[in-house]
């Protein structure tokens, strides 16, 4: 069942419409079957994420592997909280881990962090939140 989750059809349904394990299953099955998990970031996007943290805390949606995180320079923050719904793409992270660098598994549509954060980087993720949700106070 779960290489199925990654077809292009199936995984907009999965994650869409089904339950909290189904959406999970749906974003792991993409995530192993190599969709995700680029280890290279673009300079440009490691700048721009350096230029706004400054020093502060960073939380990363949809942070995969972390690698992100593995680019920036460590004194660009002084804590990095990624959060992603696939509990593989976690492993990952984790396993390459820097210091002052968090991993959570969750939901981003309905995260609520116990910390407030200077800067919050959607990692390729903003896409998988319906618009309806993306509105402040909705």
């Amino acid at each position: 069942m779960k290489p199925l989750l990654s077809l292009p059809g199936l995984h907009y349904a999965a994650r869409r419409f089904g339950w909290p394990s189904l959406k999970r299953a749906a974003f792991d099955a993409k995530f192993k079957a190599g969709h995700w998990g680029n280890p290279h970031e673009s300079k440009t996007v490691v700048s721009c994420v350096e230029s706004y943290t400054q020093g502060g805390s960073l939380a990363v949606l949809g942070c995969g592997v972390n690698s992100l995180g593995r680019q920036l320079r460590h004194e660009a923050y002084y804590q990095l909280v990624g959060l992603d719904l696939s509990p593989a793409a976690l492993e990952g992270a984790r396993e390459s881990a820097l210091e002052r660098q968090y991993f959570v598994l969750g939901d981003m549509a309905i995260w609520q962090s116990t910390s407030l954060f200077d800067v919050v980087v959607f990692h390729e993720s903003i896409n998988y939140i319906e618009p309806k949700n993306l509105i402040a106070g909705s």
